[in-house]
């Protein structure tokens, strides 16, 4: 059990992230694609500030 200010270890890693394997599309909680043994990689997006400072590059990067 870990104390009041200890850290967690770092092999602990979120699991209730939803995953999406780039090779066959199937979602998972999981490192690795149950269906193909590929790396998944998340499917959620970048959280959104709006004191962002590169907003206005990132924009003209999309539309450009």
């Amino acid at each position: 059990m870990l104390e009041k200010n200890q850290e967690r270890p770092e092999t602990i890693k979120m699991r209730f992230q939803l995953r999406k394997c780039i090779k066959c599309f199937q979602y998972t909680l999981k490192e690795k694609c149950t269906k193909c043994n590929e790396d998944t990689i998340s499917a959620h997006p970048a959280k959104f500030s709006p004191d962002d400072k590169y907003m206005r590059y990132r924009l003209a990067e999309r539309y450009s």
